[in-house]
């Protein structure tokens, strides 16, 4: 009866904290998972799965997930991102998701029997090549990667959960930098993986590879003016897990990734100023003579509060400059913000 009740206390809060804009169609079940076949089959529902669910305001920005698959876990993944979804079904207009959202996440198995859709295919190709970002978690099968875009025509060639052994303590380890890694402060990373790929569009950037066998684990490739992100993650499946950052900073630079970002060593310069150059705009009735600054950290929790004296018009728009130094940030808190 406690395990009953508790995954009905799962299936509540996470119908609690999907924000969709498509009215009655939100937080449905699944139209199709991988025959309820599962990366990992020691997974089991527990009341930490979920917890600190944020408010409505929290939530935003957006994120587009995939309606396929085992969604209602990364729609939970991204609650405690402290981030919304927004359902894309199978046959959707690309142009006014990409207006909506800049990044579309593929759940774990919700690549699931797409391959055989040219529909599907063509839309997702025209998302992606007019500015989107695909995220995609691990699949069931390595013939479901290829109803992704590729530049080249030719699909990925990669091994699903089905044709691979599930890894997790120090699963992966660091290939290239890029800046979903930048809370990652060691080598080896635990996370929990299932399958890697083998072929691979020739411009693509391997960021994380198995420790076992040294495939790549985590690609990113572009296509068009967009990017796709292909992993053997199933972070989202199994949220509880050790390393969601990972999932977090993907989140913030597939926002803009073309976005040019300043870095700072404050492991080695503790002591250095962060500086920036902010432009504000005065939106109210009446002229301003003060602004609130509000740094976040990476988790959206506020770090620091400040005030600036500052003269705006109502409806003009000036740039000021703030400064701070993060000498007490904890490893924990490292990492990019969208």
């Amino acid at each position: 009866m406690k395990k009953v009740l508790v995954l009905l206390l799962f299936i509540l809060l996470s119908s609690l904290i999907c924000f969709s804009q498509e009215g009655s169609d939100a937080c449905k079940p699944p139209l199709s998972t991988p025959g309820n076949d599962n990366p990992d089959e020691s997974f089991m529902v527990g009341g930490s799965q979920i917890k600190n669910i944020p408010s409505y305001f929290d939530a935003l920005p957006f994120v587009g997930i995939f309606f396929k698959g085992y969604h209602h876990s990364t729609d939970a993944l991204l609650a405690r991102l402290k981030r919304g979804c927004f359902y894309v079904k199978e046959e959707f207009d690309s142009t006014a998701v990409l207006d909506k959202v800049k990044v579309l996440m593929i759940p774990t198995g919700g690549l699931y029997g797409m391959e055989n859709s040219e529909i599907f295919k063509a839309v997702l190709g025209e998302y992606v090549r007019n500015g989107g970002t695909l995220i995609v978690f691990a699949q069931q099968h390595g013939h479901d990667f290829s109803a992704l875009p590729s530049p080249d025509e030719k699909p990925l060639e990669c091994y699903g959960w089905r044709e691979d052994q599930s890894c997790r303590s120090n699963s992966m380890y660091v290939d290239t930098w890029h800046p979903a890694l930048s809370s990652t402060i060691r080598t080896l990373i635990s996370n929990p993986i299932d399958g890697y790929f083998s072929g691979y569009p020739s411009d693509s950037t391997v960021l994380l590879r198995r420790r076992v066998n040294g495939m790549p684990a985590m690609l990113s490739y572009p296509y068009g003016e967009g990017w796709v992100v292909v992993s053997s993650l199933f972070t989202d499946w199994i949220a509880f897990f050790q390393d969601k950052k990972i999932i977090r900073n993907l989140i913030a630079w597939a926002k803009n990734p073309d976005l040019e970002m300043p870095e700072y060593d404050l492991r080695d310069s503790p002591n250095q100023e962060v500086v920036l150059n902010l432009e504000i705009k005065n939106i109210s009735d009446e002229s301003a003579s003060k602004a609130k600054i509000l740094w976040l950290d990476p988790e959206r929790n506020l770090y620091f509060e400040e005030e600036k004296v500052i003269s705006i018009p109502s409806g003009e728009e000036t740039t000021i400059t703030v400064s701070h130094s993060f000498s007490d940030i904890a490893d924990k808190k490292l990492g990019i913000i969208d």
